[in-house]
């Protein structure tokens, strides 16, 4: 979705959804002041913005449905415009644990979540991604410890990363696929340009049915077998010189190695 037709739907669509909520705007900033732990804000319009631009540009009185959902411990609305944002983001109690949020259609500043000092997971329930900056300083100056969403290989290679198929480790945040299969897999594939025992230890934990490891380290491979708490590491290519640094690392992991 192009930031041009984000920019033309908000153009044709935020004043009538503002205007037709507008009398129960109060109720809807109490409901969100009151979410317990987690707060959750969803749009209806699911990446389809574009085809109600053309709606509208075809018949001028064309609507679509400006209802503003109450569930639990949040709300769903039409799309998350910037104007609506502004007036409920202050509103979000900053003790939760957890948010969901539409993060391509809200642009949020992530300094924001430096304010919620008990936030370890942010799920972001379209197809918006946080990119290297975002995560660098979620990592440093947030409690974030998860992160789930849909778009997470743009971080695949990055420096202080380590990648799996289906979750990436930045820093000491988890970034789970939301899409990813379930943890029953017994073998992966585990990348990342400098050993992290902790990055490692966060993915592997994810997967408790996991029996083979073949990490790759830049250039170096090496096939890790496992056998509840045995392991046997094993080099997969010969110009290798650092396999004192795996068998260490499986060490601290507490692993035995054989």
């Amino acid at each position: 979705m192009k930031l041009d037709a984000v920019q033309m739907f908000s153009d044709y669509f935020e004043d009538e959804f503002m205007i037709e909520n507008k009398d129960n705007m109060n109720d809807i900033i109490k409901h969100i002041s009151e979410c317990n732990n987690e707060f959750i804000l969803k749009n209806r319009t699911n990446g389809e913005v574009l085809e109600f631009v053309r709606n509208r540009i075809d018949e001028p009185n064309y609507k679509i449905d400006n209802r503003i959902e109450i569930i639990d411990n949040g709300i769903i609305v039409p799309f998350c415009f910037k104007k609506f944002w502004d007036l409920i983001k202050n509103s979000i109690p900053r003790k939760i644990k957890k948010i969901s949020i539409p993060l391509h259609d809200v642009k949020i500043d992530v300094s924001l979540f430096s304010e919620f000092k008990d936030l370890e997971e942010i799920e972001l329930n379209d197809y918006g991604v946080f990119d290297e900056n975002d995560m660098k300083y979620l990592n440093d100056n947030t409690s974030v410890k998860k992160i789930n969403a849909r778009n997470i290989y743009s971080l695949k290679g990055k420096e202080n990363t380590t990648y799996t198929d289906g979750i990436i480790v930045y820093g000491n945040i988890l970034i789970n696929d939301i899409d990813r299969e379930e943890e029953y897999k017994d073998e992966l594939y585990i990348e990342t340009l400098k050993i992290n025992a902790s990055q490692i230890e966060k993915i592997i934990k994810c997967f408790p049915n996991i029996k083979k490891v073949f990490l790759i380290v830049n250039e170096d491979r090496y096939s890790i077998t496992i056998n509840n708490k045995d392991v046997i590491i094993e080099v997969t290519n010969n110009e290798t010189n650092n396999k004192n640094e795996v068998d260490e690392l499986f060490k601290l992991l507490g692993y035995i190695v054989k």
